[in-house]
Protein backbone atom coordinates (compact mmCIF):
# COMPACT_ATOMS: atom_id res chain seq x y z
CA UNK A 1 0.00 0.00 0.00
CA UNK A 2 2.72 2.78 0.79
CA UNK A 3 4.18 1.99 -3.23
CA UNK A 4 0.46 2.91 -4.40
CA UNK A 5 0.03 5.97 -2.14
CA UNK A 6 3.62 6.97 -2.72
CA UNK A 7 2.66 6.81 -6.59
CA UNK A 8 -0.05 9.05 -5.80
CA UNK A 9 1.53 11.64 -4.05
CA UNK A 10 4.51 11.47 -6.62
CA UNK A 11 1.88 11.80 -9.79
CA UNK A 12 0.04 14.40 -8.09
CA UNK A 13 3.48 16.65 -7.96
CA UNK A 14 4.15 15.75 -11.56
CA UNK A 15 1.32 16.88 -12.97
CA UNK A 16 1.40 20.16 -10.54
CA UNK A 17 -1.00 19.39 -7.62
CA UNK A 18 -0.47 19.14 -3.93
CA UNK A 19 2.92 18.65 -2.96
CA UNK A 20 2.91 17.70 1.27
CA UNK A 21 0.62 15.82 3.59
CA UNK A 22 0.00 16.06 6.97
CA UNK A 23 -1.20 12.40 7.33
CA UNK A 24 -0.59 9.93 10.31
CA UNK A 25 -1.71 6.79 9.13
CA UNK A 26 -2.09 5.12 5.52
CA UNK A 27 -5.93 5.57 5.93
CA UNK A 28 -5.60 9.79 6.77
CA UNK A 29 -3.18 9.86 3.95
CA UNK A 30 -5.96 7.77 1.12
CA UNK A 31 -8.23 10.43 2.32
CA UNK A 32 -6.25 13.21 1.83
CA UNK A 33 -4.92 11.88 -1.39
CA UNK A 34 -8.37 11.57 -3.07
CA UNK A 35 -9.60 14.79 -1.96
CA UNK A 36 -6.30 16.28 -3.68
CA UNK A 37 -6.64 14.30 -6.69
CA UNK A 38 -10.64 15.06 -7.07
CA UNK A 39 -9.86 18.98 -6.62
CA UNK A 40 -6.95 18.79 -9.42
CA UNK A 41 -9.24 16.89 -11.68
CA UNK A 42 -12.07 19.37 -11.32
CA UNK A 43 -9.44 21.88 -11.83
CA UNK A 44 -7.06 20.86 -14.46
CA UNK A 45 -7.38 20.77 -18.20
CA UNK A 46 -7.61 16.80 -18.39
CA UNK A 47 -6.07 17.09 -22.22
CA UNK A 48 -3.04 19.27 -21.32
CA UNK A 49 0.06 17.66 -22.08
CA UNK A 50 2.36 17.21 -19.18
CA UNK A 51 6.11 17.25 -19.66
CA UNK A 52 8.08 15.69 -16.55
CA UNK A 53 10.88 13.35 -15.71
CA UNK A 54 10.62 9.52 -14.13
CA UNK A 55 12.74 8.61 -11.01
CA UNK A 56 15.07 7.40 -13.84
CA UNK A 57 15.70 10.59 -15.19
CA UNK A 58 13.92 9.97 -18.54
CA UNK A 59 11.78 12.62 -19.64
CA UNK A 60 8.30 11.91 -21.16
CA UNK A 61 5.54 13.81 -22.36
CA UNK A 62 1.78 12.93 -21.50
CA UNK A 63 -1.79 13.90 -21.61
CA UNK A 64 -2.80 14.54 -18.16
CA UNK A 65 -5.79 12.39 -18.33
CA UNK A 66 -3.62 9.45 -19.75
CA UNK A 67 -2.24 9.79 -16.28
CA UNK A 68 -4.89 9.98 -14.64
CA UNK A 69 -6.22 6.80 -15.99
CA UNK A 70 -2.41 4.91 -15.61
CA UNK A 71 -2.97 5.73 -11.62
CA UNK A 72 -6.66 4.30 -11.28
CA UNK A 73 -4.81 1.41 -13.23
CA UNK A 74 -2.14 1.02 -11.13
CA UNK A 75 -3.30 1.30 -7.81
CA UNK A 76 -5.88 -1.73 -8.84
CA UNK A 77 -3.47 -3.90 -10.45
CA UNK A 78 -1.25 -3.33 -7.07
CA UNK A 79 -4.64 -4.22 -4.59
CA UNK A 80 -5.21 -7.47 -6.33
CA UNK A 81 -1.60 -8.78 -6.53
CA UNK A 82 -1.41 -7.88 -2.87
CA UNK A 83 -4.60 -10.47 -1.97
CA UNK A 84 -3.66 -12.77 -4.20
CA UNK A 85 -0.73 -13.11 -2.32
CA UNK A 86 -1.73 -12.92 0.98
CA UNK A 87 -4.34 -15.76 -0.32
CA UNK A 88 -1.76 -17.88 -1.70
CA UNK A 89 -0.25 -17.49 2.06
CA UNK A 90 -3.18 -18.48 3.98
CA UNK A 91 -3.86 -14.71 5.17
CA UNK A 92 -7.58 -15.38 5.88
CA UNK A 93 -8.11 -11.28 7.51
CA UNK A 94 -6.99 -9.91 5.04
CA UNK A 95 -8.18 -6.18 4.34
CA UNK A 96 -10.85 -5.68 1.68
CA UNK A 97 -9.24 -4.17 -1.43
CA UNK A 98 -12.45 -3.74 -3.64
CA UNK A 99 -13.06 0.13 -3.35
CA UNK A 100 -16.63 -0.25 -3.12
CA UNK A 101 -16.37 -3.00 -0.29
CA UNK A 102 -13.41 -1.13 0.96
CA UNK A 103 -15.61 2.16 1.37
CA UNK A 104 -18.18 -0.29 3.38
CA UNK A 105 -16.20 -1.27 5.79
CA UNK A 106 -14.50 2.00 6.76
CA UNK A 107 -17.64 3.66 6.88
CA UNK A 108 -19.31 0.72 8.68
CA UNK A 109 -22.06 0.19 6.23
Amino acid sequence: MEHILRAQVIWLERVGGQRSFDAENPYDLAEALHLAWVAHIEEADLEEVISFHTSLGLRFDQARLDIIRHLINHGTYHRGQLRAMAEMSGVADFPETDYIFYLREIRGS
